[in-house]
């Protein structure tokens, strides 16, 4: 899921004197987050159990306001609530949700989002082309002071899983090391072939 500029009604009713907060610096992650909580809280993923759905930004605000979230939507205050009556918004991180790491490069976000929702939650991406390159991204995740599980995870192996490239006709290799993808500071997927391809040419984008 990806948010997109805000209508003429909610731009007016929002935006109009403050236009510079209406996309990327805050608009898109208030209007998705509103979004994705609404699909949550309407039961979806209770009727639709393997529903899966990634979104990036380092999840758009919302794992770092979990607690939160799951205190106030108290069943007894919202008895009507379409959402399971045993299920909370975390649940749902753990069995139908993903965040990526477009566009925010922190370092101290993503160990927070770790913390939250842990390693296997969360995937390594750029959002090429609107943040400055490839490289700036790739540079970031190779200085990370994760653990190496942690790295392999998020770089690789949680979308080989999610996306199913470990199947046919893809056929990636699951369980290499972050160390067996390092060629000349430069990595990606070992395909079949035996030839590692360049890790800027293999990020997940947007």
């Amino acid at each position: 899921m990806h948010p997109r500029l805000p209508s003429t009604a909610i731009f007016d009713e929002q935006y109009r004197d403050r236009k510079w907060l209406q996309a990327s610096a805050w608009g898109f992650a208030n209007q998705l987050s509103i979004h994705i909580l609404g699909i949550a809280t309407l039961g979806v993923f209770d009727r639709f159990p393997r529903l899966q759905f990634v979104f990036g930004h380092i999840g758009e605000h919302i794992p770092f306001d979990l607690w939160r979230l799951d205190h106030k939507l108290d069943r007894d205050r919202f008895p009507d609530m379409p959402m399971a009556k045993d299920k909370t918004i975390r649940d749902y991180f753990a069995t139908n949700m993903h965040i990526t790491t477009s566009g925010h490069f922190s370092i101290r976000s993503l160990q927070g989002a770790i913390a939250k929702l842990g390693a296997g939650r969360i995937m390594l991406s750029i959002d090429h082309p609107y943040e400055d390159g490839l490289m700036e991204g790739s540079a970031w995740f190779d200085s990370l002071p994760l653990p190496h599980s942690d790295l392999v995870s998020i770089e690789r192996e949680n979308a080989l899983r999610l996306l199913k490239l470990d199947r046919a006709p893809h056929n990636l290799k699951p369980g290499l090391s972050f160390k067996a993808l390092e060629i000349g500071g430069l990595a990606g997927p070992i395909y079949p072939d035996g030839v590692a391809h360049l890790r800027t040419g293999t990020r997940a984008k947007d």
